[in-house]
């Protein structure tokens, strides 16, 4: 009779938790190298904020026939049109989540914290606040690798914008803080994200219209 040496299954469960967290670190690394990442720095009076007249969608052609031949998408959207503080011509267009942090361009470049607005627009977590990256909340919508697009300002007063197509929130910030940013807003993203200039798409996810745009 023999016996067969078994292994106690703490010992298989160790083994699988240490298999799969090098898949998810391989995994990570490989979307980390095949990401995209495009920087632009701005003159804040160079930008505009437009939203549909509609309330609904706009198809990208039909920005570029107005005029627009550089553009993101902006504002987070829902079934009554842009979530969050929306400033164009000193009028929200926005509707709820009044708390979301909002990057003022006009009268005063930088976070909004109260007073008269002319233009601005809200985002839904702030990335860097005093030139210091800021601590993102654990969740699924920070942790995920996916296509991110932010707004900031730097210390001599320009408008900086990053668009990856892949990134953790945690990692976006991080990016900001290294480019200079003073302050930062993460903007829609994911499968809204949208990057048009000199009227080509560098990327666009699988979008062929936008309500909010921040153009140049």
């Amino acid at each position: 009779e023999h016996s067969f040496p078994t292994r106690r299954s703490s010992d298989l469960e160790a083994g699988m938790k240490e298999l799969i967290a090098s898949i998810i670190v391989l995994v990570m690394a490989i979307a980390s190298a095949s990401s995209e990442e495009w920087i632009r720095i701005l003159d804040p009076s160079s930008v505009r904020i437009t939203a549909s007249p509609t309330r609904k969608v706009v198809e990208i052609e039909t920005w570029k026939l107005r005029g627009h031949r550089n553009f993101i998408n902006l504002s987070f959207w829902g079934s009554r049109g842009p979530i969050g503080r929306l400033y164009i011509d000193s009028v929200d267009h926005g509707f709820g989540k009044t708390s979301w942090p909002v990057l003022s361009l006009s009268p005063v470049l930088g976070e909004y914290t109260g007073g008269a607005i002319t233009s601005g627009f809200a985002g839904s977590n702030v990335l860097v606040r005093d030139g210091k990256e800021l601590k993102q909340r654990r969740s699924f919508f920070t942790r995920r690798r996916c296509p991110r697009t932010g707004v900031g300002t730097t210390r001599d007063g320009k408008l900086i914008i990053i668009v990856t197509t892949s990134s953790t929130m945690k990692d976006f910030a991080r990016r900001f803080e290294e480019n200079g940013a003073v302050f930062a807003i993460n903007v829609d993203g994911g499968s809204s994200t949208m990057f048009i200039e000199n009227g080509e798409s560098l990327w666009n996810s699988k979008r062929s219209a936008v309500p909010v745009i921040l153009s140049w």
